[in-house]
C-alpha cells in the first residue's frame, strides 16, 4: 500500500513549485518545507469534502501552513505574577523561583525587624551563584 506522501506526490510537488525553495510565492509567504506541506495536506484532506488537487486545495494547504506557523510563534507562557516567557521551561523555572521566594519570605518574616523580601531575593541570588560555581568545579 502506498504511503500518504506517495499517493499525493503530484499535488505535493505542485504545492512546492509555489511555496518551496525558489517557488513562485515563496518570497511572499516564506519558504515551506515539504514536511509542513505534507502535514497541512493531511489536515486538509481529512477536512475537505472534495479534494481535486487544484488551486483551491493548494491555497487551503497554504493557509493551514501559515496558520500553524502563526500558532507556533504566538505561543507564550504566563506565570502567576504576569511574567511572559517563550518556553514552558523558562516559565516553570520562574514559577519555581517565585514559590521558593515566597517560602523563604514566610520563614524569614518570623524574625522581628527583618525585611523578608530583600533577604529572600539575596538568598536566591546567592544560590544561583553557588550553582554556577559548582558547575565549574565539575
Amino acid at each position: 500500500m502506498a504511503s500518504f506522501e506517495q499517493t499525493h506526490k503530484e499535488f505535493l510537488d505542485y504545492c512546492m513549485k509555489f511555496y518551496g525553495k525558489g517557488g513562485l510565492y515563496a518570497d511572499d509567504v516564506g519558504v515551506f518545507s515539504r514536511k509542513e506541506v505534507v502535514q497541512a495536506l493531511k489536515k486538509h484532506v481529512k477536512a475537505a469534502k472534495d479534494f481535486a488537487g487544484d488551486t483551491v486545495d493548494r491555497e487551503a494547504v497554504r493557509d493551514i501552513v501559515l496558520t500553524e506557523r502563526e500558532a507556533e510563534v504566538s505561543t507564550v507562557y504566563r506565570t502567576s505574577d504576569g511574567e511572559v516567557f517563550d518556553t514552558k521551561s523558562d516559565a516553570d523555572n520562574h514559577a519555581t523561583k517565585l514559590r521558593v521566594r515566597e517560602k523563604l519570605a514566610e520563614i524569614i518574616c518570623t524574625f522581628p525587624n527583618v525585611d523578608s523580601t530583600d533577604i529572600a531575593d539575596q538568598i536566591i541570588a546567592d544560590a544561583a551563584t553557588i550553582k554556577k560555581l559548582l558547575a565549574k568545579i565539575k
